[in-house]
């Protein structure tokens, strides 16, 4: 039901891309405006973001706080043979013996490790 009583609002926000006294260049967003915290929703249409983009460009700009947000992904989970077979025939179009033959030429050069099921039945070759 949740998803029924959903009703779209509109809304806008402001981004620059700005460059210190250095030339080093940033990402930027409006936080603040007409001395009030900017919510979500108080740029609510275009006419009222407009006015907003007139506001930043007629005055100089000070950076009040800077926030760094970590950006780590986490790896996907290494393929089981199933799998990996499954995606190559998927997006390269590679039978499953292509495919095992294109993961032991991987193994044996280092570049990639076999765990699991397939780390009990596959041996590089002396």
């Amino acid at each position: 039901m949740e998803i029924e009583a959903f009703k779209p609002r509109e809304y806008w926000s402001v981004h620059a891309r700005l460059a210190t006294p250095r030339g080093d260049e940033f990402d930027a967003q409006l936080v603040s405006y007409a001395g009030k915290k900017l919510d979500r929703y108080d740029l609510d249409n275009a006419e009222a973001a407009k006015l907003a983009v007139r506001a930043v460009e007629s005055r100089d700009l000070t950076v009040t706080s800077v926030t760094a947000k970590p950006a780590s992904r986490n790896p996907w989970p290494p393929f089981m043979t199933s799998t990996l077979q499954q995606e190559a025939s998927r997006k390269l179009g590679m039978g499953a013996k292509a495919c095992m033959s294109a993961a032991q030429r991987l193994y044996e050069a280092g570049h990639i490790t076999i765990c699991g099921p397939m780390a009990s039945t596959w041996r590089p070759r002396p």
